[in-house]
């Protein structure tokens, strides 16, 4: 029951209006001012008030010691400072000490109110809203991102995101886009969420956006075909401080005419703040810093146009049509949709290694034909790095293939490259297509440590046929780019086996 009343105090205000809180000071101050005055009043009139016959001070303990040591501080003031014989500036002195004492005491208290039950900000909304086209069913989507700005516990969540239609004149519509629990159950406090709603399900569309990647125009189509224009995007959340069971309410408005919205590859957040979401007292001051605020707001990602174009960058067997056509497992791309483009800054190197002792589920391991047994070692693949120097002087600018591919296809890629990380590398290819995204990609720094390791036991390998395949795609590429394979390699030789690979 202690445990409820305080947290009651602390939290009833949580959400609530400074207009309200404000009242509440000022009612209080008014109470209180209006119980002193009546125990004044019962005193006897003002004119017959000194400071020595107040109630409290002489026979009658009416005011609490705070007052007492007040009205005697200030009588010894005024006895100081006033000029002897003067008695009319002295009642006037003791008037305004006698006023100044009466809202002493009230004063304390909305002091008090105000730093214990000041009205929080529970849920901090993003300053921009995220579109962005997700690589699962290729749909638009948009991306709500709060985060619980206070110490209070907010449970049983609800959220509604809502496209505001421009009709005709004064004429609005609501879209609903999102109205459901968010699959998270419990916003804890300081702990960043992200609520996604798909536009295609409500007949929502981008269908302009500016350099900046801000969206400038969104049409909503009816049943009957007939396209609005969407003025903003209006987002409410209920929920339920858990530890008093109170209703709160937030809301907030995403305009697209103050560029509110953007079209980004990704929704940049904030990292979970646990440790300063559990310490245990409620009177601390625990706001997130604001470099942590900073980014939740600042961060963006990669600007994406409306019909933005993937590619893959490949250095290695990813230049060979058949190796790519069978990862995508479809029949494309052709090897004319393989074109000739230039990485600048990076060099090749065989650096990415696998243990082949080991047995994962899903990969593969290679064994040596000339005595059918297990590779003993490590089995090497290539890579690219940034502007190292070789010693073997090797040159840098990577000339590789240009291919195009879906947003769905890119987790295919990326469960095929388990030792390497797809990064963006848009603005390091030369002649890179308007509009495009293009990835690459480079060794885990795992494995990269196990060439280390395998350098180390002198147990590092080359499957012969791998080599041989991608000096072979890149001859079928052009000419420059089979001559620029050579001068790019950054690495000693290793040793080169005839290897049998073994799926897992």
């Amino acid at each position: 029951m202690r445990s409820y009343l305080s947290n009651f105090w602390l939290y009833y205000w949580a959400g609530k209006t400074w207009g309200k809180f404000a009242c509440l000071v000022v009612g209080l101050i008014l109470l209180i001012s209006l119980f002193f005055g009546f125990l004044y009043y019962i005193a006897g009139p003002v004119e017959n008030f000194s400071l020595l016959n107040l109630p409290g001070v002489s026979e009658k303990p009416f005011l609490p010691c705070f007052e007492r040591a007040f009205i005697t501080f200030v009588t010894k003031i005024s006895r100081d400072v006033c000029v002897a014989g003067n008695t009319d500036f002295v009642r006037w002195i003791e008037y305004t000490e006698i006023i100044v004492s009466l809202f002493f005491l009230a004063a304390l208290i909305a002091f008090f109110t105000a730093a214990i039950l000041a009205p929080k900000q529970l849920l901090v909304f993003k300053t921009m809203l995220n579109i962005r086209r997700d690589s699962n069913d290729n749909k638009d989507c948009i991306y709500l991102s709060v985060y619980n700005g206070s110490s209070v516990t907010i449970s049983k969540l609800h959220v509604r995101i809502i496209a505001r239609v421009k009709l005709e004149h004064d004429l609005r519509q609501n879209v609903i886009i999102k109205d459901s629990p968010p699959t998270q159950p419990l916003a804890e406090p300081y702990i960043p969420l992200r609520f996604k709603g798909v536009l295609d399900d409500s007949r929502i569309h981008v269908t302009e956006i500016d350099q900046e990647g801000y969206v400038t125009r969104m049409k909503y189509k009816n049943l009957k075909g007939k396209e609005f224009d969407v003025e903003e995007i209006y987002v409410e959340v209920y929920g339920v401080i858990s530890s008093v069971q109170q209703q709160t309410y937030t809301d907030h408005r995403y305009n697209i005419a103050q560029k509110e919205l953007s079209y980004r590859s990704y929704d940049g957040s904030i990292k979970p703040d646990y440790l300063r979401a559990r310490k245990g007292s409620a009177w601390q001051l625990r706001k997130p810093p604001n470099e942590v605020i900073n980014k939740f707001h600042n961060d963006r990602g990669d600007i994406l146009s409306l019909r933005t174009a993937i590619y893959i960058f490949g250095y290695g067997s990813l230049v060979d049509p058949e190796s790519f056509r069978r990862t995508r497992n479809s029949d494309g791309p052709v090897p004319g949709d393989f074109r000739a483009v230039k990485l600048k800054g990076y060099q090749r190197i065989w650096n990415v290694a696998m243990d082949n002792s080991l047995r994962l589920q899903g990969y593969k391991y290679y064994i040596d034909l000339s005595t059918k047994a297990p590779v003993d070692g490590f089995v090497v693949f290539l890579n690219v790095i940034k502007n190292q120097p070789c010693e073997n002087g090797a040159s840098t600018g990577v000339f590789g293939a240009l291919i195009p591919v879906k947003a769905e296809d890119l987790a295919k890629f990326d469960a095929r490259e388990r030792n390497y990380n797809r990064i963006n590398v848009t603005t390091e290819i030369v002649d890179v297509p308007e509009g495009a995204i293009v990835y690459t990609y480079i060794g885990k720094p795992e494995a990269c440590a196990r060439y280390e390791a395998g350098k180390r036991l002198k147990k590092l390998f080359k499957s012969e046929s791998y080599a041989n395949k991608i000096i072979d795609a890149h001859n079928n590429l052009n000419e420059e780019a089979a001559k620029n394979y050579q001068l790019t390699i950054c690495d000693k030789l290793i040793t080169e086996k005839k290897l049998l690979v073994i799926k897992i």
